[in-house]
């Protein structure tokens, strides 16, 4: 299938983009803070995207059996496990933020969450502003039965634009897709058959993407205001 061929090609081009990236970086003069950003996102990678990645690869289908006995509608059970996942991810990179010095940084000016503070992150920054997302994704996923993969990249796509706000160096990066995508891959393989829904076309595909976006604006305002009242200082 096309998803599954992109999905390859993807993650080609993300490995040599990575090499070639640390290659220049790390054997570089580069300040020894933005080489710990570079060591920090390769760790990301290790551990969210190949490591967890995989476990959720080769445990798919028992979790699948596993999630499909819940009861409750699957939109909801969508939009809870890919929160889960979300979360999760986010506790990562904050972990990574915490441990700058350990990969040559400075608190505060190597990073690769907004905060060294979890709470901060989610509930201030990047966690809540993906509730409007995956809201968008639960509707569109009981009018169109796109698969896992499909999901994936779109997801992903979604999440590269996002992250691109803070770092435009994120769309051609290509792992961005992998970070985001694995937020919603399994919820998406652990939906129930859907064969009665409409087929993927044009349309769709753009929803999936100017749909989230619109969700999130009202969000984006309402975060902007909860930070200055609660007087949170982030780091972007």
């Amino acid at each position: 299938m096309i998803s599954s061929f992109l999905i390859k090609a993807i993650g080609a081009y993300s490995t040599i983009f990575l090499i070639f990236l640390s290659i220049a970086i790390l054997g570089s003069d580069v300040p020894d803070n933005d080489k710990a950003i570079i060591k920090m996102a390769i760790a990301l990678v290790v551990v969210w995207v190949i490591i967890i990645g995989s476990l959720m690869r080769r445990y798919r289908d028992i979790i699948k059996f596993l999630i499909q006995k819940i009861t409750a509608p699957y939109p909801l059970v969508f939009f809870l496990f890919s929160l889960s996942l979300i979360l999760l991810e986010e506790l990562i990179t904050v972990t990574l933020t915490n441990l700058a010095p350990l990969f040559g940084g400075e608190i505060g000016k190597s990073f690769i969450a907004a905060s060294t503070n979890y709470f901060h992150v989610i509930f201030f920054h990047s966690a809540i502003m993906f509730i409007p997302f995956l809201l968008a994704w639960s509707y569109l996923l009981t009018k169109y039965n796109f698969n896992a993969n499909q999901v994936f990249i779109l997801f992903g796509f979604l999440g590269v634009i996002a992250e691109s706000f803070i770092s435009p160096t994120a769309f051609i990066a290509g792992f961005w897709v992998f970070v985001y995508g694995l937020m919603v891959y399994l919820p998406a393989y652990c939906l129930p058959e859907r064969s009665h829904l409409k087929k993927p076309n044009i349309l769709s595909y753009i929803l999936s993407i100017i749909l989230p976006l619109i969700f999130s604006i009202p969000f984006f305002f309402l975060v902007m205001d909860l930070r200055e009242l609660f007087g949170i200082v982030l780091f972007t």
